[in-house]
């Protein structure tokens, strides 16, 4: 407080003209500061430092502000400085950025009709394992709601790549560094020190492995290998998740040994899809989401979509709550109810694209969900995550990959029907539709 001795003289034992929600937020922009470790509310609860520190940072005036930068239809989310499990913090804070106020943007920016697509600005070079792989793996769930798209700007390492892989595009300026994918742990042996300054540390303790690892002692061999066994398993996991978000091999990734590659390297590696400037990035971000039109909506808009209707319509038929549960039952949710006009020729040539192949759940929403054209359907499920691939996907899928499956159809003819075929055969049974319906 020395530091601000007039501020303290018209702040504290003075009366206030007020709102008690807006004094909160005020003492904890000073909170800091001022050395206020604690302010009891009016209602008598205890906030500490840190909450008030977290209401000032999250404030927005009437809150009508976006928790989120928006350039166009483009929210950017910062993933800056270490990485923390739970920060409890929205936003970056005192060179850290948490999971959690990650994870709580994006699903802000999923719920967001203003949101068209969520660019993700990392400069970071890692961070905590706990929390991780269960945000990657949300990315990389939500990406097939609305693009994500991450930039190195410029270092996305370890848990920061982790996070990046997961969107659908990353961009790296020619100078950024991407990768490291790989686990490291520190262990301090401070035995010399303590001898030397003549001190002596005894541990007393129940369980056999209780204090493995203390930094009062060396290593002992048999702790330092299950420890080695825990740091592989850590990277194995982060491998097999960069894989799969890569859409690229096991062996690939695993074969980078935490290498760090930047620019054109890191493209010819596929650890990037191009390399670009920030500007240019959010340019050509912008004209790919102006070239989805407005196929892409909040996901709270499309769940009230899919629920609402009791009774629905198309082509001229009525179709009862037992015909919408039937349909969903058989997965085409909306094949019922988005009054889409049925086009065959339009199914099959999205159904049959190479960028339905590993996209079945996608490429099906899109062919009897919406009326994209089927230019527009295709540049959708190739930014949407690919679902199996023999080449990453499960050993069973690998093995069943390699066993010749009898081509059987229908009727036993031997001959199997494509898939869109067959998707078009279950929706006309669904729906009793005709050829020359519309």
């Amino acid at each position: 407080m020395k530091n601000f001795p007039q501020i303290a003289s018209r702040i504290f034992n003075k009366p206030l003209l007020l709102d008690p929600q807006y004094a909160q937020i005020f003492f904890g922009a000073l909170s800091e500061r001022m050395n206020i470790q604690s302010l009891i509310d009016i209602n008598g609860k205890e906030l500490s430092q840190i909450e008030l520190k977290e209401m000032a940072i999250n404030y927005t005036g009437r809150r009508t502000e976006k928790v989120y930068h928006m350039v166009g239809d483009i929210a950017i989310i910062p993933v800056q400085g270490s990485l923390t499990h739970n920060l409890g913090t929205l936003h970056p804070y005192s060179g850290m950025t948490g999971y959690d106020g990650i994870e709580a943007k994006l699903n802000m920016a999923m719920e967001d009709d203003d949101v068209k697509g969520v660019m993700l600005d990392i400069d970071s070079p890692g961070g905590e394992v706990s929390g991780c792989f269960d945000l990657s793996d949300h990315i990389y769930n939500l990406r097939s709601t609305k693009p994500v798209w991450s930039i190195s700007n410029e270092f996305a390492a370890s848990a920061a790549y982790a996070i990046s892989s997961a969107s659908s595009r990353i961009i790296v300026p020619r100078t950024a560094e991407v990768g490291s994918v790989g686990v490291l742990t520190a262990h301090v042996d401070q035995s010399k020190l303590l001898k030397d300054r003549g001190v002596k540390v005894t541990l007393i303790y129940s369980g056999q492995h209780k204090v493995d690892g203390n930094p009062y002692a060396k290593l002992p061999k048999s702790v330092k290998k299950q420890k080695q066994a825990e740091i592989d398993s850590i990277r194995e996991l982060f491998v097999q998740t960069v894989a799969r978000n890569r859409n690229v091999s096991y062996d690939h990734i695993f074969n980078t040994e935490a290498i760090i590659y930047s620019g054109k390297n890191a493209v010819k590696m596929k650890m990037a899809d191009a390399v670009m400037s920030y500007n240019e990035a959010l340019v050509e971000f912008q004209n790919h989401l102006s070239s989805l039109g407005s196929s892409i909506i909040g996901a709270n808009h499309m769940a009230k979509e899919k629920d609402s209707a009791q009774t629905e319509h198309q082509g001229g038929k009525t179709f009862t709550a037992e015909d919408v549960t039937k349909a969903k039952a058989d997965g085409y949710e909306s094949g019922v109810n988005s009054g889409v006009k049925v086009d065959r020729e339009r199914i099959n040539a999205i159904m049959d694209s190479d960028e339905a192949k590993g996209r079945k759940d996608q490429a099906k929403y899109l062919a009897l969900n919406t009326s994209m054209s089927v230019d527009d359907a295709v540049a959708v499920l190739a930014t949407a995550p690919v679902t199996s691939t023999h080449e990453n996907g499960s050993p069973l899928d690998a093995a069943m990959g390699k066993i010749e499956q009898p081509e059987v159809g229908a009727d036993g003819d031997g001959v199997k029907p494509s898939m869109s075929d067959q998707i078009f055969s279950d929706f006309k049974a669904v729906t009793n539709y005709k050829s020359g319906e519309k």
